[in-house]
């Protein structure tokens, strides 16, 4: 049986923190009632949601980071964490967004087709901010960025501690990823399938404000998965406070029955067209 030697953190195998993080998103998922069945069907939600979740750190597989993760020397790790070689957030994903396009194929939905594109920009801003999607004036994109590092990275990377973490997603999605068919250039492909290609489909898009809450909701599912593995080392059992549905209203009745005011009336109004619309 393999056995592998990345971390992701000191102490912590790089396969079990993904299989971690991947299964909080899922559980996160199903806990929480939705409607994202109206896009797709939802074990499409959950295949893609555990590949957010497992594939998010798979840069940290590169020896760049590896070497990072357990110098000892603070001023050599302060030089190594500026490379961008060290970073591992914009090759997963890259790897993702390949991943996510193959399993995609030919599934037949306009929704499910430009989930490929949302996971990379999720996870390469799950460290970090995230900028406009594409290109917009003089504003920061996520798309126009030095990519040139990347075959240095895929070069960097034991091919059987890849397999290793492609032969779970495989299982889990019934896929055949294999590494020896990855791009032989990361950058061109990057070039070719994100920065032209992608770019160009969501820039044409019709986007809706759907998209937008859509793409928050599993951003957050990946932040919260990702910082509560990292910190507790497992899933902490937080109680869950009862609340009631009405509480807002109850609260501005217990408060402001008894004023009239042009403002209140304001206030009231723009309430009630929000109410109507969640």
């Amino acid at each position: 049986m393999f056995s592998s030697k990345l971390c992701s953190h000191p102490g912590k195998p790089l396969q079990l923190h993904l299989q971690h993080v991947a299964q909080s998103c899922l559980l996160k998922f199903r806990a929480a009632p939705n409607r994202l069945m109206d896009y797709m069907p939802v074990g499409y939600w959950e295949q893609l949601i555990w590949l957010m979740g497992f594939s998010h750190d798979l840069g940290k597989s590169t020896s760049y980071f590896q070497k990072y993760l357990f110098e000892k020397d603070d001023s050599k790790r302060a030089v190594m964490k500026n490379q961008p070689e060290t970073g591992h957030s914009l090759i997963s994903a890259v790897m993702t967004f390949r991943i996510a396009k193959i399993f995609v194929q030919d599934k037949g939905s306009d929704f499910l087709d430009q989930m490929p594109f949302f996971l990379y920009l999720i996870i390469k801003k799950h460290h970090g901010n995230i900028n406009n999607a594409i290109p917009m004036g003089d504003e920061a994109d996520e798309l126009n960025i030095p990519y040139e590092h990347l075959d240095r990275q895929l070069d960097a990377i034991d091919q059987s501690e890849l397999q290793y973490l492609f032969d779970t997603i495989n299982k889990q999605l019934s896929l055949d990823i294999q590494c020896a068919e990855l791009p032989e250039s990361l950058s061109l492909f990057f070039k070719k399938e994100l920065l032209r290609k992608e770019k160009n489909i969501f820039r044409d898009r019709c986007k809706q404000f759907d998209d937008y809450f859509i793409f928050q909701y599993l951003y957050s599912l990946l932040l919260h998965s990702d910082k509560e593995d990292a910190i507790f080392g497992s899933r902490p059992e937080i109680p869950r406070i009862s609340i009631p549905t009405n509480i807002v209203e109850r609260y501005k009745e217990e408060k402001f029955k008894s004023s009239g005011s042009r403002m209140n009336q304001i206030r009231e109004d723009i309430f009630c067209d929000a109410n109507r619309n969640i």
